[in-house]
């Protein structure tokens, strides 16, 4: 396995990659990453939270990577209104940089069009892009978390 390759912002949130070569061994092969400090751990390859540590353990087949965002808070919620406010709810009030995936979506529940935004500090904003949509979903990249708007 390759050794792991962290970048870090300016909110001291710390994104990861690890990666195995396609002609390493034949079957998974369990890593251990090691952080320099305890962290919220996200798996953004599975979409699940680790919960707060220092290190963890990943699996990986031949040719495959992972992702992981460590941050120095844990991700509670994501809050949007029609008048365009976006709120990532963390457990310090604050955050670091997070895309958020927005997705129009007609009355059938087929989508109509994306968007991306930034939510920093806590805080973003959206336009609504497609106005005859019936539902906006937003998503936050890191930890999942969703909220709707009808």
């Amino acid at each position: 396995l390759h050794p792991v390759s962290l970048i870090q912002d300016d909110a001291d949130n710390v994104y990861g990659c690890l990666f195995s070569s396609p002609d390493e061994a034949k079957e998974a092969a369990v890593r251990r990453v090691t952080l320099p400090e305890a962290a919220f751990v996200y798996d953004l390859r599975r979409g699940t939270a680790l919960g707060r540590t220092r290190s963890f353990e990943t699996s990986l087949r031949p040719g495959e990577a992972t992702f992981f965002a460590a941050l120095p808070y844990e991700v509670r919620g994501l809050a949007a209104a029609r008048d365009g406010s976006l709120r990532l709810e963390t457990s310090t009030g604050g955050s670091g940089l997070h895309p958020v995936k927005v997705e129009f979506l007609d009355d059938a529940g087929r989508t109509l069009a994306t968007d991306m935004v930034e939510i920093r500090n806590g805080s973003g904003a959206w336009r609504n892009k497609v106005p005859k949509a019936a539902l906006v979903v937003f998503t936050d990249f890191v930890s999942k978390k969703r909220c709707v708007l009808k």
